[in-house]
């Protein structure tokens, strides 16, 4: 249901279109505003910490669980700079946490933190 009076926010953010007109098309725009509400959002937080976890199997290196992932976002093969930067990326953020973060939880944050990254760039969401 769409209230006419009052437009969602979400929506509105997106450039739904005004539910009190009739429009044939809606004008693709992009926006800073629209990634900087999905890198703060508490459902891309929950989504990309869940993705993480899924994503979380014993044994597997980081390389081929960086290009899991990768797949799994994008629907394409990983090249080897972007699993070079993905691990990177992983490091680099666990050695920032605070130091009385244990290593476990150290390490899960930092595949969440990728995870966000792959939901929230333009590979995941726009088709070429």
């Amino acid at each position: 249901m769409q209230q006419r009076n009052r437009r969602h926010p979400f929506l509105a953010l997106f450039d739904a279109a005004d539910p009190n007109q009739s429009v044939a098309q809606r004008l693709p725009t992009v926006t800073p505003t629209q990634t900087l509400y999905l890198m703060n959002s508490p459902f891309v937080h929950e989504q990309a910490a869940a993705f993480a976890v899924r994503m979380a199997q014993p044994g597997v290196s980081n390389g081929e669980r960086a290009r899991q992932m990768i797949e799994a976002a994008h629907g394409r093969s990983a090249d080897e700079a972007e699993l070079e930067v993905a691990q990177r990326f992983v490091a680099q953020y666990a050695t920032r946490l605070p130091a009385e973060t244990s290593p476990a939880d150290r390490e899960i944050a930092a595949w969440q933190a990728f995870a966000r990254v792959l939901l929230t760039g333009n590979p995941f969401l726009y088709v070429d």
